[in-house]
């Protein structure tokens, strides 16, 4: 359980000489009054009995999942009685997984006080709740990005309309509706490239400062960290067909007055 962020002594043998406890959430000790090496009372409940604990906190997991930890020697030290609610942790090689589990359920079918729990369901759990977050976080993410399309649009459309004029006369004294349509493509590709070093720029530093902030707080058990190529790559070729789209919309659109109306306007 021990990570990057932890407070205060995380040693285990030392804790258990000094019969001290740990709490669970870094984020949540200050918040509650506590602190590392502050004496702590509480009362616990193993199955069979009340045991009132009277020390101090060693320190601090950044999320141990459970509000405060005990260490075993500890416990013991306390002469409980009678038998504890536990976990019993089973491990084997790949290859047995499946045996193994039908042998442990056949183990306790007969029995309404023990759970079995496996690690490839709780993994399915995982896999599909991040998941859920990935696609809410898309979703957020391809509103935000129509909208910041429709601003590049936006910008686009002022841009033609405010030179309109000045496209008409170079119309009249010889460009092509071929040039003009290379003109706007440029003009919208370097509105593109713009718009995704400014997105690249800002996005990768916070979306790195906001996975620091989850793996400093326990947050969905974030660890690691990997730069989001594919959608990267994904945003980059929509916004390009994007803009290739619009400028052609717009270019017919212009093409669609006549000269001596280009020229003519006035803003």
């Amino acid at each position: 359980m021990r990570g990057d962020g932890d407070i205060g002594s995380m040693d285990y043998a030392q804790a258990v000489q000094n019969g001290d406890v740990f709490f669970g959430w870094s984020k949540w000790m200050e918040a509650d009054g506590y602190s590392a090496g502050a004496p702590i009372t509480f009362n616990f409940d193993n199955g069979s009995g009340t045991y009132t604990y009277q020390g101090k906190i060693a320190g601090s997991f950044v999320s141990a999942d459970t509000y405060l930890v005990i260490p075993e020697g500890v416990y013991r030290s306390m002469n409980p009685r009678g038998t504890a609610y536990g976990y019993l942790w089973v491990d084997c090689d790949k290859k047995d997984v499946a045996s193994v589990e039908q042998s442990l359920n056949t183990l306790i079918s007969n029995t309404s006080h023990i759970k079995l729990n496996t690690y490839h369901a709780e993994l399915q759990t995982a896999e599909y709740a991040s998941r859920m977050m990935k696609l809410g976080c898309c979703l957020f993410m391809a509103v935000v990005g129509l909208i910041g399309f429709m601003n590049l649009a936006n910008t686009m459309i002022i841009n033609i309309i405010t030179k309109k004029q000045e496209y008409g006369v170079l119309q009249a004294v010889g460009m092509t509706n071929k040039q003009l349509n290379l003109c706007l493509q440029i003009q919208g590709l370097i509105f593109t490239v713009g718009t995704i070093c400014v997105a690249l720029a800002a996005g990768l530093p916070l979306g790195y400062a906001l996975f620091s902030y989850a793996k400093h707080n326990g947050i969905f058990g974030m660890n690691v960290y990997h730069v989001p190529l594919i959608p990267i790559l994904v945003m980059i070729l929509l916004v390009g067909i994007l803009q290739i789209v619009l400028s052609c919309v717009l270019s017919s659109n212009l093409k669609k007055e006549t000269l001596v109306e280009r020229i003519r306007y006035q803003g």
